[in-house]
Parts: structure tokens; C-alpha cells; sequence
């Protein structure tokens, strides 16, 4: 597996990069930098699996069947 430097990525101007998929394509790792003056990701589902999100600096609400929690 290969390592990814993720400070680099903070200290980048990348606003999403996919940092790894598995060869059946089912399941990914994706990194987003959302600033203060982005709206964010847009309100969506993923109909045939979890999510879930690991947060390096700041904070995150999630909205969940499209109800806040």
C-alpha cells in the first residue's frame, strides 16, 4: 500500500484529490479541503454503503437521512 503525506495535502491548494480505490471500485479514500468560504459538499446519499469522515483540523456537522444531527 502506498503511504500518503496528508500535511502535504493541508498545506496544498488541493481542494480534493482521490488517494486511493479499490480494483473492484466499491470503495475509495477521497480528501477534501473545505475553507471557511466554501458551502461545502452538496446534500447527497450513497445508496449502497456507509460513510464516514475523519476530520484533521476544524469541524464537521452531518446531516443524516437529510435530517441535522
Amino acid at each position: 500500500m502506498e503511504n500518503v503525506n496528508l500535511q502535504a495535502l493541508m498545506e496544498s491548494n488541493t481542494k480534493f484529490e482521490k488517494v486511493w480505490e479499490s480494483i473492484d471500485r466499491n470503495h475509495r479514500i477521497l480528501y477534501f479541503q473545505i475553507d471557511e468560504d466554501d458551502e461545502g459538499i452538496p446534500a447527497h446519499f450513497h445508496p449502497y454503503g456507509e460513510d464516514s469522515a475523519i476530520i484533521l483540523q476544524g469541524e464537521l456537522t452531518y446531516d443524516i437521512s437529510f435530517e441535522h444531527q
